[in-house]
């Protein structure tokens, strides 16, 4: 189905490893504590900070959560059991390669490389994790501050040297952290992340805050202090510190909480109090009788937030280029080979169930041209790399390994393979679907385009110089519809002459005083003529009279030799002297441009609509695009069973799917009471593509935007963009290098 591969493709691979990224929808009611669990368990994860937890206010996630959510690309999505899942797969947002139940214990285990790895040469700088005794009441605000808990969690880390924390000399935790400097478990999460950072329109990231929730904590709050980090730049300092007025009141008695804050004070020696439970008069209270008194070196102001999730400015809070693991390239001599995978730059010696992403971008390298292979959303990339993982939102590779895993023998799908695949068995929402379209093949006119662009070998650049150059398709058009007894031929002086008269009508003028001469004319056409017949667009040969019968047949260089027999006496003749050279079109090219009906009269073809088709999509592509002729659907792969239906266009463009159906003649749409377009919507009601496309070149009546209404009613409730194109009519390019020869 896909166009023949050039023997000297090769492939090089981009891989980068990085952390799992998770997003979580929590029921607004879900219990204070099991959000602290949540948070606490993200922690102990390398990206884990930036893993975003969002209420969900009886089933419905609000719009400014939904600006925010839309820039990010999980793996995984989990959801508490009272949160529908489709109510967040009906977002049509994310790709992950599976939804889950937080409720359930089995289920609530986060993979992911443990984020005390990331000490990396740190070797003498202890970690915070065991809270003393006398830190009664404060267990939550260390675990959510510091990550630090009662129950250690910390591996045995070859760099680490020690998994508790020695407190003796110190009253507190908090003693300990200044006297000693420690290295800040809540802080590991954040290093080396991989992921989208967000700027809010205030550009307020570099602000401290402390964060003072009513009484013993509300999960307004909570969700707030969680979700800012969001909007703060990969800088892995402690950006924000959550505190309940309970926590405050036994922290206030420790001296050491002042000191403390002091150096988290960094832009002008401030820290913000704010709080989304407690009103403006309850906060300036707090400041003014329980927090200045802790450190006179420190300014307290206080900020009111009205809404959040904060009004986005974009997503450049971080150049995600600049940051985590770095990039590591391979090749490929063909499409398959063992592929290496990366390690962790910040540890050689990981141990356990550690576990993350390694992302595959695919380059496809030409002889003369490079392409980004991107992938639809749909496939199943398992069939070719043996690993779980997923399509990510960049529509690359993203899969899973952990840290025995060195190597993998894969396979690079051609688009003939993938289309197959999704059509057939498409992977929508998590899930594989098998559809009633078990097997694919081309038809004639899928052959006859194939085969046609094979000529310009797959190159749809130059296929466009070719259709889209009105002087040079008026010739294609005059010679596949005309009924001469010689074919369908032209000589170069034809040719030149009717370039001349084009060009007069253009308002182009010849000037032997410039390059826009005639003698650069004649070369340039001449070149250009000799460009065609290598493509085999056109034939040399000879037209010539037979002296018995006076008919006229065009013979081809291949034919002639000193002697010629007349094609339709059989007489011989000799060939005349000096007789011109006739180029005659190859039938195939004829074929896909016209077609001759029953009645007898010559027609467009709707191949030559297709290609147009596909030339306006592949000038929409940015980095990668990638298509079938038009295919025939079968239920079986059985021989002999008829096709159910055909696609006349397949592509992706950039990792997005297209189907569609192309007519040269809009009224053609309503042939046989729409049985195409019904065709059609059943495709797309099993397949789910990213787009549905119908084409015309002859929009009679403003059909083709009435037939995109009758798709929109029939395909509403599926996330499908619907498109109608009307391809653009040739245009003179008499500037091109095509005429003038310099």
């Amino acid at each position: 189905m896909q166009i023949r591969m050039n023997p000297t493709t090769q492939y090089h691979l981009s891989l980068r490893a990085r952390h799992f990224r998770y997003l979580f929808f929590v029921e607004h009611t879900w219990s204070l504590d099991e959000i602290r669990k949540l948070i606490h368990t993200n922690l102990k994860l390398w990206g884990g900070r930036y893993n975003a937890i969002i209420p969900v206010y009886d089933n419905v996630i609000s719009k400014e959560y939904i600006e925010v959510i839309k820039h990010y690309d999980p793996d995984f999505i989990g959801h508490t059991a009272n949160v529908n899942p489709e109510l967040i797969k009906n977002l049509n947002i994310f790709n992950p390669e599976k939804y889950f139940k937080l409720d359930e214990p089995s289920e609530n285990m986060l993979q992911g490389v443990n984020a005390g790895y990331l000490m990396g040469n740190h070797i003498n700088r202890e970690i915070p994790t065991i809270i003393n005794d006398n830190q009664k009441g404060l267990e939550n605000f260390y675990s959510l501050n510091f990550c630090a808990n009662k129950d250690t969690y910390t591996p045995k880390l070859p760099l680490e040297g020690i998994t508790t924390i020695d407190t003796s000399p110190c009253f507190s935790i908090c003693e300990y952290i200044v006297k000693r400097k420690p290295k800040l478990r809540s802080v590991l999460p954040m290093i080396n992340i991989n992921t989208i950072v967000l700027r809010d329109e205030s550009l307020s990231c570099n602000q401290f805050e402390l964060i003072i929730s009513k009484g013993s904590g509300s999960a307004e709050d909570f969700f707030y202090f969680w979700n800012r980090q969001l909007f703060i730049g990969n800088n892995p300092v402690l950006n924000q510190i959550i505190i309940t007025e309970e926590e405050l009141e036994i922290l206030i008695k420790d001296k050491s909480f002042g000191e403390l804050l002091y150096p988290l004070a960094k832009d002008q020696n401030t820290v913000i109090a704010t709080s989304f439970t407690l009103n403006e008069r309850e906060v300036q209270k707090i400041i003014e009788e329980k927090l200045k008194p802790l450190n006179k070196y420190i300014r307290f102001d206080y900020k009111g937030h009205k809404t959040f999730p904060f009004k986005i400015l974009d997503a450049n809070g971080l150049y995600e280029r600049n940051y985590g693991e770095n990039i590591f390239k391979q090749a490929f001599l063909s499409d398959k080979g063992l592929l290496h995978f990366p390690g962790l730059s910040f540890s050689n010696s990981i141990q356990g169930q550690n576990n993350w992403v390694v992302d595959i971008e695919v380059e496809k390298i030409g002889e003369y041209s490079k392409q980004a292979e991107k992938f639809s959303k749909h496939t199943e990339h398992q069939y070719y790399f043996n690993l779980k993982g997923r399509i990510n939102r960049q529509n690359n590779i993203s899969v899973y390994i952990d840290n025995t895993q060195q190597s993998l023998e894969i396979s690079i799908p051609s688009f003939n393979q993938r289309i197959r695949q999704i059509i057939s068995s498409p992977k929508i929402n998590s899930k594989k679907i098998d559809t009633q379209y078990k097997d694919l093949g081309i038809g004639d006119s899928g052959a006859r385009l194939s085969s046609f662009i094979r000529l310009f070998e797959g190159n749809l650049n130059e296929m466009g110089d070719f259709l889209e150059d009105k002087f040079w398709f008026d010739i294609i058009y005059d010679l596949s519809s005309n009924r001469r007894t010689e074919g369908n031929n032209i000589s170069f002086n034809e040719i030149k002459s009717r370039c001349i008269a084009e060009m007069e009508k253009d308002s182009v003028q010849l000037d032997p005083a410039t390059y826009k001469n005639e003698k650069n004319l004649e070369e340039g056409l001449r070149r250009t003529m000799n460009e065609w017949c290598e493509k085999k667009i056109f034939f040399m040969g000879y037209v010539v009279k037979c002296p018995s019968c006076s008919s006229k047949f065009w013979y081809s260089i291949s034919e002639v030799s000193h002697d010629i027999k007349c094609k339709g006496c059989q007489e011989s003749t000799l060939l005349p002297a000096e007789t011109p050279f006739s180029y005659k079109l190859n039938d195939l090219v004829k074929n896909n441009i016209c077609r001759m009906e029953a009645s007898g009269k010559i027609q467009p073809d709707g191949n030559s609509t297709v290609v147009r088709a596909l030339l306006s999509l592949n000038r929409k592509s940015r980095s990668s695009f990638n298509f079938s002729p038009q295919v025939d659907l079968y239920p079986s792969p059985q021989p002999g069973i008829k096709p159910l239906t055909d696609l006349d266009i397949v592509c992706e463009v950039d990792g997005k799917l297209y189907i569609g159906e192309a007519k040269y003649s809009s009224e053609a749409f309503i042939d046989e009471s729409r049985k195409s377009l019904l065709n059609l919507i059943e495709v797309a009601k099993s397949v789910v593509p990213d787009h549905v496309i119908i084409v015309c070149t002859k929009n009679e009546n403003s059909r083709i935007e009435n037939e995109l209404k009758f798709l929109a009613h029939h395909l509403k409730d599926l996330p499908i963009t619907l498109e109608c194109l009307i391809t653009h009519e040739p245009s003179y390019e008499f500037a091109s290098y095509r005429y003038f020869y310099r």
